[in-house]
């Protein structure tokens, strides 16, 4: 970090770092209260159990539905470089799975973001 950029972060006090691991879903409509029970009874025990992490939200994304289909974001908050990791491996391995079962049907992508709080 650059002179510049420490001199922002001490005039705003403590900065603290976390992390969010997102994967949004595209699952289609004929496959929503499957892939629902799959969320509950499979992707997320198996995430938590994976990375110790149960920070966990899910999210309907609206205004970004394409006819008959719906968009879902999962985001699980971590501390920790390990969490995130074990976080990536557990949904990929998932994800793999449920794209073989249902192909084009159902579709995952994942991202992570950096949560910066300053005090």
């Amino acid at each position: 970090m650059g002179p510049a950029r420490r001199g922002l972060l001490v005039q705003f006090g403590t900065l603290t770092m976390h992390f969010l691991f997102n994967t949004t879903f595209t699952v289609e409509d004929t496959l929503r209260a499957g892939w629902l029970n799959w969320m509950r009874d499979t992707y997320v025990p198996a995430m938590r159990e994976a990375s110790g992490v149960a920070d966990h939200q899910l999210y309907a994304i609206d205004g970004t539905q394409t006819l008959g289909s719906q968009n879902y974001s999962s985001q699980w908050r971590c501390d920790s470089i390990a969490q995130l990791g074990a976080l990536r491996a557990a949904s990929a391995r998932l994800c793999q799975d449920m794209m073989e079962t249902h192909g084009e049907h159902c579709l995952a992508f994942s991202t992570l973001m950096r949560g910066l709080t300053i005090d």
